[in-house]
């Protein structure tokens, strides 16, 4: 196993440089922030060659490469060359190296066929690896199930058995206990454009009117008209009244009689208008701050944009438009970057449905490509 760490300014930066040097077959073991001798934040990505061919371990060290251009240079100036006339020495020596590297890694691949896993595990293995990376799930977690499956499974327990087990389990772990909510609460919603926070809002608004709790609406998104228009139209519908941007010291607590459900606008990537964000949530001091990401959101930018909101003080997960995709990785991927209990997930359009705690049987079903899509 060959494994090596790239960093770069970005994720995609780092998975370009791993491709180029380690190919198409290298897995991702891990990511994570760093900051560089500048000050500034970069991406480092670890990743690993499980059964490397020579030709990929030449790739992927340098110093084995050159060593082998150094050796054909000199078994090329050694002596009289094998080669036909007009065919240079170094070319049939470097054609005769490529055979050897055949005859290597076929008794590379004779050697290990019959240890580790047996044939039916391995081929298991393959399947629930193919299956999760097809749904998006985190390269890293996908290698951590692998290794827990191994640590944990009993006597005669298919390897790709334990890994379900594993992934169920840890799913469960990932979920919230399901959250009372009272009246003087306050919940902020915040996450990238486009990531249903005011869609959720209204799920839960209705779903605390039906219960019989009082809610109030507040909005610090004075940018976006649809934004505005949207949650001013639960309001109306829900007969509840809506703030709009409250000012310093506005009182917006309604002496502790309603549920404060408070919308925010798309979450910046500017460290100043993050600060801005953060000032308005601090003077609202909302107990739940619940991170709302789309299952549509790929992984790698769920790590980017977790460093992002930490000054927001994020307390809880929310996984919306789980209906609009099969692949349902973001769900592990959110917990995996903030570390925080899923409190919430939605399979309904805007306007309908409800926000239902996180299934995990359910989850891993849809990650192991067990449950249908909903027509």
């Amino acid at each position: 196993m060959i494994i090596k760490s790239f960093t770069a300014g970005s994720v995609a930066a780092a998975l370009k440089t791993v491709r180029k040097e380690m190919g198409g077959d290298a897995v991702v073991l891990k990511t994570r922030q760093l900051t560089d001798t500048d000050g500034k934040g970069c991406i480092e990505v670890t990743a690993c060659l499980d059964k490397p061919t020579v030709a990929q371990a030449g790739m992927a060290l340098p110093d084995m490469a050159g060593r082998r251009r150094t050796t054909i240079a000199q078994v090329s100036m050694a002596g009289p060359s094998e080669a036909a006339p007009g065919v240079p020495g170094d070319a049939v020596l470097s054609e005769k190296l490529a055979a050897l590297d055949r005859k290597v890694d076929l008794l590379l691949r004779n050697a290990t066929a019959g240890t580790g896993e047996g044939s039916h595990d391995a081929d298991g293995v393959h399947n629930v690896r193919l299956a999760l990376q097809d749904a998006d799930v985190p390269p890293e977690f996908i290698q951590f199930l692998v290794a827990r499956a191994r640590e944990t499974r009993g006597g005669g327990e298919p390897l790709d058995a334990a890994m379900e087990r594993v992934l169920r389990l840890e799913l469960s772990k990932m979920a919230c206990s399901r959250l009372e909510f009272r009246h003087g609460d306050r919940l902020l919603f915040v996450g990238p454009a486009g990531s249903g926070k005011t869609s959720l809002l209204g799920k839960l608004a209705a779903h605390f009117v039906v219960s019989g709790k009082n809610v109030r609406l507040v909005t610090l998104d004075g940018c976006k008209v649809g934004a505005f228009d949207e949650i001013h139209s639960y309001a109306e519908l829900l007969e509840a009244d809506v703030l709009d941007s409250p000012a310093p010291g506005a009182d917006v607590a309604d002496n502790g009689n309603r549920i404060l459900l408070i919308d925010s606008p798309a979450f910046p990537h500017q460290r100043q208008k993050i600060a801005d964000l953060k000032a308005q949530v601090d003077r609202l001091d909302p107990g739940y701050r619940f991170i709302t990401l789309s299952a549509l959101n790929r992984s790698s930018d769920i790590l980017e944009f977790a460093r992002w909101i930490e000054p927001i003080e994020p307390t809880h997960l929310a996984v919306t438009m789980l209906d609009l995709t099969i692949r349902w990785g973001a769900v592990i991927a959110g917990h995996r970057a903030t570390g925080l209990p899923v409190a919430f997930v939605t399979d309904s359009p805007s306007g309908t449905g409800r926000a239902m705690s996180p299934d995990a049987s359910r989850i891993a079903d849809r990650l192991l490509g067990r449950e249908a899509g909903r027509e």
